[in-house]
């Protein structure tokens, strides 16, 4: 009999182990069911996230080209065909940045240290004016300058006059802008100062506004 328990003990012991062991394996297998899951789900977000950062790769891409588009293209209406913006996009440290050149014929130059005035005038205008035509949050069209362009020749007003014109009809944009260049009054023109005083020597403020 004290064998007989002694056995029947040692069945129930060998029985409840090979329980124990089979719920390990279960458990076990579910683990590496999850494990392989889990390494699934990462390996798409890392898909997901190296799709995501080439769409923006390719969205900035976009961006800086149609800035240097539009720049250029307010350039080239004053200063002739051979004037080219050209934007370069640089990342480093996890951050992007944007670099600026003029471009004259063959040769590439620094617009702060290398150009007139009038050139960077140009190139600011055309930059505000892409910030806003390309702006996703879509605000209102409307752009509003003070002397923006002070440094320009005067022989180059006319050319200022007439690009104003066309891209405030083309791009859809209203500018008023402040100047005291009598070349520059196009649209409808406000004149503050004293009218009795010649305006080429008043130093008058003219409001214009092109629409």
């Amino acid at each position: 009999m004290d064998l007989n328990h002694r056995l029947q003990a040692a069945s129930a012991k060998i029985a409840a182990r090979r329980d124990e062991r089979r719920d390990a394996i279960t458990l076990l297998r579910e683990a590496e069911k999850a494990l392989a899951a889990a390494e699934k789900a990462e390996e798409a977000a890392n898909q997901a996230a190296a799709i995501v950062a080439k769409l923006a790769e390719a969205r900035a891409s976009m961006s800086v080209a149609a800035f240097e588009k539009t720049a250029t293209q307010c350039l080239q209406a004053i200063f002739g065909a051979d004037h080219r913006v050209v934007l370069s996009q640089n990342s480093a440290a996890g951050k992007s940045t944007v670099s600026i050149a003029i471009q004259i014929g063959d040769q590439v130059y620094d617009p702060i240290s290398s150009c007139g005035g009038g050139i960077v005038d140009v190139l600011c205008f055309g930059l505000r004016l892409a910030s806003l035509v390309y702006d996703v949050s879509r605000p209102r069209k409307l752009l509003i300058l003070d002397e923006p362009f002070r440094f320009v020749s005067r022989e180059y007003r006319p050319r200022v006059a007439a690009m104003l014109e066309s891209l405030a009809d083309s791009c859809g944009v209203q500018i008023i802008m402040v100047t005291h260049q009598p070349e520059l009054e196009v649209g409808s023109v406000v004149r503050l100062g004293n009218p009795n005083v010649e305006q080429a020597t008043s130093g008058a403020e003219e409001s214009t506004a092109v629409e």
